[in-house]
């Protein structure tokens, strides 16, 4: 009977953070939030030089996608040739949905890089794969049901006489979505991760 109540209280536990997660209102702004880090590869010329202008401000990936190449702008951001970004998505999270979980919007000539997700705030990431140009992405298959940081890294295999060497980033939108858990949320899901585990290496005594 004691162990029965434990078990009861592990599942409500680790369901309440799964309702946090996906349930909640409707997100209204499903694109990254924030520039973790920018490291641009050869090739990105600087915006404050006279025209054409680089185009190497991180910030212009944020928010949504203004399918805009115009160069020095400031409606997309280069990575140049091997150049990575990481983004953050700090009020909602990409989650393992129906169809595609992920999109990488690209403008002007088609490029080739590599996309990366974690869900642990980018202490680790999975590969979801190569985008060229426009991409979208599915996180199943990956183990991660959910994320809240991309990366994005240049394949180094583009033109290396221009300042908009690279993948040129428009946006990263997260196609199925869900408000962040909150904190007390995330305590009561390890509280029973941590019962649950208790209670599997009881049966196994």
């Amino acid at each position: 009977m004691k162990r029965k109540s434990i078990l009861v209280l592990a599942i409500l536990c680790v369901l309440s953070i799964s309702h946090s997660v996906w349930a909640g209102p409707t997100i209204t702004d499903p694109y990254a939030d924030a520039v973790i880090s920018y490291t641009p590869g050869p090739g990105v010329g600087n915006a404050s030089q006279a025209p054409p202008n680089g185009n190497d401000n991180p910030d212009a990936a944020l928010g949504a996608p203004e399918y805009n190449s115009t160069s020095g702008a400031g409606f997309f951001v280069s990575l140049g040739d091997g150049g990575s970004i990481v983004l953050a998505f700090t009020d909602n999270i990409v989650v393992d949905g129906p169809g595609w979980d992920l999109k990488v919007y690209e403008v002007g000539s088609p490029e080739n890089a590599e996309v990366l997700v974690s869900n642990d705030s980018g202490a680790t990431f999975v590969s979801l794969g190569t985008a060229y140009a426009t991409s979208s992405f599915d996180l199943l298959g990956t183990g991660l049901t959910w994320a809240n940081t991309v990366r994005i890294v240049d394949d180094g295999g583009g033109p290396n006489s221009l300042v908009y060497m690279g993948f040129d980033l428009d946006a990263v939108e997260a196609l199925n979505s869900a408000v962040m858990p909150a904190p007390g949320a995330l305590m009561l899901g390890g509280i029973g991760a941590v019962l649950v585990s208790w209670l599997r290496r009881r049966r196994t005594l």
